[in-house]
């Protein structure tokens, strides 16, 4: 899948080899495999600049990744991206989630939403267990972590460049 390249290297660049952000490539695999998937690609005549991954429902698209390669970091592939996942959103009529903002948010990022959202709404992030015999053996080697979900937790044994 050309998303998981493209992934790898911005995990590479930023660092996020370890953390809650270290995604596998199978979990691509398991979202291309989604009825809902939506995937978005940006080009240049070589490889993929960019690409951005979401699910459809409930009249949403629900951004999971974006992600942009050193390059179309240079050629501003984010921008083509981000209003290619837009002009798809508006002209379905769905609303573009890109997911909360907390308060304590970066300037960055919170200009980045607002810049790129086609509706603003409130987000309430809730911490559920359903099924707490499955996250208590899922957890058990993270035992009182207060990262959620502690499965996720940054490991402090993985360093950040593996």
């Amino acid at each position: 899948m050309a998303i998981v390249a493209v992934y790898q290297e911005l995990k590479r660049r930023r660092g996020l080899a370890g953390g809650f952000f270290d995604f596998p490539p199978a979990h691509f695999e398991r979202v291309a495999h989604l009825e809902s998937a939506v995937f978005f690609r940006v080009s240049d005549a070589n490889a993929a600049a960019g690409m951005a991954c979401g699910v459809m429902f409930d009249g949403m698209i629900h951004l999971l990744h974006i992600a942009i390669t050193d390059d179309g970091s240079r050629k501003d592939a984010s921008y083509m991206l981000m209003g290619t996942m837009l002009e798809f959103a508006r002209e379905r009529r769905l609303l573009l989630a890109l997911g909360g903002l907390p308060n304590s948010a970066d300037e960055g990022v919170r200009r980045f939403k607002a810049r790129w959202s086609n509706r603003r709404a409130p987000v309430h992030l809730l911490r559920l267990v359903n099924d707490r015999p499955s996250y208590a053996a899922m957890t058990r080697e993270v035992a009182g972590s207060s990262y959620f979900p502690a499965y996720r937790a940054p490991s402090p044994d993985v360093p950040a460049d593996a």
